[in-house]
């Protein structure tokens, strides 16, 4: 054997070396990013049961508060002596304006972003830069709605302090459209407590000012709900 065939066959067993280095490489390049796929779409699969929770609720809660709003327009609207003739047999005026005046002691909550995956999640794990960035917009403004929550348990306790004079059990009973079994002293029915309540300038000071504070809550779900749209757009398009 020549020296040029030596070389030729040293050559040789040196591209099989390195192509056997460099497949190995390729292989193992492939698996990661394999890997790195499946856990990218294990996380957009739990992001997206976390999206759709929120958006069911932020459609309930949007819905619910046009429900006050036209609940508590009648309640303002009425005089206290009206209020007084309302009944459970009187029932849809009688429980839109109980529920509209009263649920609000009794569902401080109007809505809490659910985070879930987010939560301990690194976004940068997420390959699709328009997803991640939405993402990112979407903690930024669930947790401005989050922070607002204070506000309206500050207004709730507020509101409750006011009415509870006028009998808490049956406030309690009327917020849920029941008939009380005990009603507070000096009070003949249901009508009367509504009627209480609405002669009481205190009660519906604090009425309005936690109405307001509820609205504008609800107001700021608007930009949340569109960036909960976006990002259920965005997970579909990348799972």
């Amino acid at each position: 054997m020549n020296k040029l065939d030596v070389w030729r066959k040293h050559a040789i067993e040196a591209i099989v070396i390195v192509g056997s280095i460099l497949l190995a490489f390729a292989i193992d390049a492939a698996w990661d990013s394999r890997k790195e796929n499946i856990q990218e779409q294990q996380l957009l699969t739990f992001i997206s049961a976390d999206m759709e929770r929120n958006i069911n609720a932020l459609n309930g809660v949007i819905e619910k508060n046009l429900e006050r709003d036209s609940g508590l327009y009648n309640f303002m609207s009425a005089t206290p002596e009206s209020l007084s003739h309302l009944t459970l047999s009187t029932s849809r005026d009688f429980l839109q304006i109980s529920v509209a005046a009263l649920d609000a002691l009794y569902a401080v909550s109007t809505f809490t972003p659910y985070q879930g995956s987010l939560v301990d999640s690194d976004l940068s794990d997420i390959s699709n830069i328009q997803l991640r960035n939405e993402l990112g917009a979407w903690l930024g403004l669930s947790d401005r709605v989050t922070k607002t929550e204070a506000r309206n348990i500050e207004g709730s306790v507020t509101l409750i302090a006011v009415a509870s004079k006028h009998g808490t059990a049956a406030l309690e009973s009327l917020a849920l459209g029941l008939l009380p079994e005990i009603l507070p002293e000096g009070h003949k029915s249901q009508g009367d407590v509504l009627s209480a309540l609405r002669a009481d300038e205190d009660f519906i000071s604090s009425l309005l000012q936690y109405h307001n504070q509820r609205t504008a809550t609800v107001r700021a779900l608007g930009p949340l709900r569109d960036s909960t749209e976006r990002v259920i757009l965005l997970l579909q398009e990348n799972m």
